[in-house]
């Protein structure tokens, strides 16, 4: 696990010494505003979905991405998510939300490395719900598979490590890996889309 971390660490660099070359005519060069206009705009969408018998969790991130050069991609984030369980009965149900910022960089036409900030209100307290609600850290780093679906679409589905890893995350439902010993580790998947705007 930290050697994929300390190989997106390494790799992370060279995609910023990355050259795009194209052939330009004088008269594109002339219709060409001198000041470039970085005002390129993306609506991010990561959709969270799991369902039983029991119950589930269904839940949507936003993402409000501003692209200052052609492979960063930085904004704003909210998110919205809302469980429901039916145990011997007794039905129970609970939302989370709250926002954050986010800052992905891609590379290689096909890869994305990112950093995920958010502040979540949740009313689980040490694995319990609670009727109190608190503010929940989360810090999400990873990366994965970035590509274009289209001239407006594009997919990026990769893993990402939950640094703070909070007793009370509500993330944690969402967890994917054991390690030997059967403990949980702080990884889950994260599928968005992002719609040129």
């Amino acid at each position: 696990m930290k050697y994929l971390f300390y190989l997106l660490i390494l790799l992370t660099p060279l995609s910023l010494l990355a050259q795009e070359d194209e052939e330009r005519t004088y008269e594109e060069d002339e219709t060409e505003n001198v000041s470039e206009d970085f005002s390129t705009k993306e609506l991010g969408i990561d959709l969270n979905l799991s369902a039983s018998t029991l119950g589930g969790t269904g839940g949507v991130g936003l993402k409000l991405g501003f692209l200052p050069e052609q492979y960063l991609v930085v904004g704003p984030s909210i998110r919205y998510q809302h469980s429901w369980s039916s145990l011997n009965g007794v039905k129970t149900g609970f939302s989370v939300y709250g926002g954050g910022a986010f800052a992905h960089l891609r590379a290689y036409k096909y890869l994305f490395a990112g950093l995920e900030i958010e502040m979540l209100s949740s009313p689980i307290q040490n694995g319990y719900l609670s009727t109190q609600r608190s503010w929940v850290p989360v810090v999400l780093v990873g990366g994965g598979f970035s590509g274009a679906l289209g001239p407006y679409v594009r997919l990026n589905a990769g893993v990402m490590i939950d640094v703070v890893d909070h007793q009370n995350s509500p993330l944690r439902q969402g967890y994917f890996w054991r390690n030997k010993q059967g403990v949980l580790l702080p990884v889950l998947y994260r599928v968005a889309f992002f719609f040129s705007l």
